[in-house]
């Protein structure tokens, strides 16, 4: 499965500006459905005004392990495909169309645990119990395929937005079949 995720404008939001802020963007296979998930992409946490945006991968319920060698920054459009080439081997490819750089991580699931396919996700994801504010972030040329069969985000695709004490707080549009757009509710 694929996809190329525009990285968001990070922004501070009122408060503490000293606690970290951190949110997730990524893609990821399997975990609607079922305790597991292979997944990778980037996050942004903001402390203060200083914003970090870093690469990770996981296949969880294993934690996160941050991609080191990857540079990235906001307005770079970043490709990130994850696949199980066997259902205990998964493997991650990172790009930058920015700076032309690109990795391929191969990741050993937990024990116990084999990719099954269930499912498909591009997903914005709260990493700390508040969210730094961002601008609208851009799921692109999404797809997932099996050997036998391609699939897009309709006529299936499931919409779930990110909830907070007041409300929801990102609005998810279905742009296209291969299109996601995420857009910043806020703290309201």
């Amino acid at each position: 499965m694929a996809g190329i995720i525009v990285v968001p404008e990070i922004y501070p939001v009122s408060g503490d500006p000293a606690s970290a802020l951190t949110v997730g963007f990524w893609v990821g296979l399997d975990g609607y459905t079922n305790g597991q998930v292979l997944q990778a992409g980037f996050a942004a946490t903001i402390t203060g005004t200083s914003v970090n945006y870093w690469a990770w991968t996981e296949w969880y319920p294993l934690g996160a392990v941050a991609v080191t060698n990857f540079a990235l920054e906001a307005g770079d459009a970043i490709t990130v495909v994850v696949s199980a080439p066997q259902s205990d081997q998964g493997s991650v490819y990172l790009s930058n169309e920015r700076t032309g750089q690109a990795t391929r991580i191969g990741i050993t699931p937990p024990a116990g645990v084999t990719s099954i396919g269930a499912s498909a996700e591009w997903i914005v994801e709260g990493i700390s119990a508040d969210l730094p504010d961002f601008f609208e972030c851009t799921f692109c040329d999404i797809i997932a395929e099996t050997p036998h069969h391609a699939f897009d985000l309709t006529p299936d695709g499931i919409i779930t937005n990110i909830g907070g004490a007041n409300g929801p707080l990102t609005e998810a549009i279905i742009a296209a079949p291969s299109a996601e757009i995420v857009l910043w509710e806020g703290n309201a």
